[in-house]
């Protein structure tokens, strides 16, 4: 008996930054294998190691049925938007399809995923066309802009027309037209075929690069802003207690500087809940977060229960049923020489 499923997952996150926009980035909402529910693969443990520099995931699952089962599994990117007037989002590898550098391996035997791009404009898909143009299907903007640019006027014109692109509003006249960037955005998904053996466990490993949003400089912590919603949103949503809010607030600046704290902030979201689709909970759960710095102040939302080392922040969990999504925070106070006028 041979059981096949298959489930795409696109997540993206924006964090809106009112201020010191040109000194930030926002991070995109990355997380773990994806499958579609089983009620015969069981979750035995799962061990979660993120930091700035890399995401680490170790399953250890089991079939309980009488029968081995061949399913496809797959790992699905966030969806990025390719418009100009965007955010900026932090990638590690803009110039690759495999962005984040995703690699996995099964029982210890390295797997080559087979990766999907598909490129939509809202909700309608728009693969084919861009392919057919030569359009390269990838996060780089300068690369997408620079193939956009050199396309034949005909087709520049079949972009217009159907809206897949902006145009330059200073060149209203007849003639040639300015394409000044695209307006979709791009899906990846990277995904791969493993058999559970009836009875027995399956070990699956993957790790990539994480998107890490960042900020030159906190917003916390700052007199004048105090006030303001998005302040309150930022502390609600990573848990930042009273204790780090302090730090934070009588940190001593360097000279000349007007605004905020001496910090810089990187931001890290994973998606948890991906585990839910397993048969049952998840019986052994372990987290660990490396915030780099034995100086840097970290916060999250449910998951620091310990710190076991100078850099680590560690949970464990057993039956665990995942319904909250992981968000971090990370103050790096600024270095020495970044005091001086």
């Amino acid at each position: 008996m041979i059981s096949r499923c298959f489930n795409l997952l696109s997540c993206l996150l924006f964090i809106g930054t009112p201020a010191l926009a040109n000194d930030s980035t926002a991070e995109l909402k990355t997380g773990g294998l994806v499958l579609l529910k089983s009620s015969k693969i069981e979750m035995k443990s799962e061990d979660l190691f993120i930091s700035s520099k890399e995401i680490k995931i170790n399953y250890v699952f089991l079939n309980n049925s009488s029968t081995d089962i061949a399913t496809l599994i797959a790992f699905p990117m966030p969806r990025i938007s390719m418009s100009n007037g965007g955010e900026d989002i932090e990638i590690p590898n803009e110039n690759s399809e495999n962005f984040l550098d995703f690699s996995t391996s099964v029982n210890g035997r390295p797997i080559s995923a087979r990766v999907e791009l598909r490129a939509y404009q809202d909700d309608h898909e728009i693969t084919a066309v861009l392919r057919a143009a030569g359009v390269p299907l990838t996060p780089n903007r300068q690369k997408t802009q620079h193939a956009l640019d050199r396309l034949p006027e005909s087709k520049k014109r079949e972009l217009i027309r159907d809206n897949f692109v902006d145009v330059e509003k200073s060149n209203p006249g007849k003639g040639s037209q300015l394409i000044s960037g695209p307006r979709w955005s791009l899906a990846t998904t990277y995904y791969f075929n493993v058999v559970f053996p009836s009875g027995k466990e399956t070990r699956i490993e993957h790790k990539y690069r994480p998107s890490v949003g960042s900020s030159n400089v906190t917003s916390l912590g700052d007199p004048n802003l105090i006030s303001e919603s998005w302040i309150s949103e930022k502390v609600g949503k990573y848990c930042i207690d009273d204790t780090t809010l302090n730090v934070i607030k009588s940190a001593k600046k360097p000279p000349h500087m007007d605004y905020g704290s001496p910090f810089t902030e990187e931001r890290i979201s994973y998606i948890l809940n991906t585990g839910a689709n397993w048969a049952g909970p998840i019986a052994k759960f372990h987290l660990v977060i490396d915030k780099g710095s034995p100086d840097n102040l970290i916060s999250l939302c449910g998951y620091g229960d310990a710190e076991s080392a100078p850099t680590l922040v560690e949970s464990s969990k057993s039956n665990f049923t995942p319904n909250n999504d992981i968000n971090i925070i990370i103050f790096k106070p600024f270095e020495k020489s970044l005091y001086k006028p």
